[in-house]
């Protein structure tokens, strides 16, 4: 296991689970399963969102490489179905850290950069830049922005 959340209503928890390359769902109340499923390669964090009209779990992955020249993905899944939805590619090398913000609609991801440019300032940590990337949540696609952060982000957290 890496990460654990728990659903908006309390009743469930989800666990990322790196060597099984899934997601478990669990009750709370006896800590039975009731649901396993298949994530992309490495799974990490684990972020849901409280839409009832979008009750999505967003599960990064780091080292997915299903499509070529690609490596890592974002699978998103309906934590009241226990259905995969889809795995997200997108602007990103690595995603790890996750946040999603409802009321704006967006999930970030904090996420390397393996390929791209180099900075254009000059870093203390050398190296490539890392990016935050956006997902819209209500079509489930990526959005060709992004952000330019420090090398390596490991973590992302949405303030209301």
């Amino acid at each position: 296991p890496h990460d654990i959340d728990f659903t908006p209503d309390g009743l469930y928890y989800c666990v990322s689970c790196e060597f099984s390359n899934e997601v478990r769902i669990l009750k709370v109340s006896n800590d039975s399963l009731v649901a396993s499923i298949h994530t992309g390669s490495f799974p990490q964090e684990l972020e849901l969102s409280a839409d009832t009209s979008a009750p999505y779990l967003f599960v990064t992955c780091m080292y997915d490489t299903t499509d070529p020249g690609t490596r890592g993905s974002v699978t998103v899944m309906n934590y009241k179905t226990h259905q995969w939805i889809k795995n997200i590619k997108t602007n990103m090398a690595e995603p790890h850290g996750i946040a999603v913000d409802d009321e704006k609609g967006l999930v970030y991801v904090a996420n390397r950069n393996l390929t791209g440019p180099l900075p254009h300032h000059s870093t203390s940590c050398g190296g490539r830049i890392g990016f935050v990337s956006f997902i819209d949540i209500k079509t489930l696609t990526p959005l060709a922005e992004k952000i330019e952060v420090a090398k390596d982000p490991y973590s992302i957290s949405v303030r209301p």
